[in-house]
């Protein structure tokens, strides 16, 4: 008998399409948990601090942000953020 309903205890499997994968990703308040890590994505970064996007995203290409690129979107631990705005302030 096969079952119809996911279970909370299942493991999350990402498919590779970016919407459905950071809805697994994002917990029911929103936060982005990737291996029992929290992460910033660019949207919650740019509500924070007030650079572009596009400007971020130049930022973590060229390494002045040290982040990670997970399935195509750029996520950054607090810590390494938060360090980055102190070097500019």
């Amino acid at each position: 008998m096969k079952r119809k309903k996911e279970s909370k205890y299942d493991k999350i499997v990402l498919t590779g399409n970016f919407k459905k994968d950071i809805k697994k990703l994002k917990d029911k308040d929103g936060y982005i948990w990737v291996d029992g890590e929290y992460y910033f994505d660019v949207n919650e970064m740019n509500k924070l601090y007030p650079l572009a996007k596009n400007t971020i995203k130049r930022y973590l290409g060229s390494g002045k942000i040290e982040g990670k690129k997970i399935m195509g979107v750029w996520l950054v631990k607090p810590h390494d953020f938060w360090e980055f705005v102190k070097g500019r302030g």
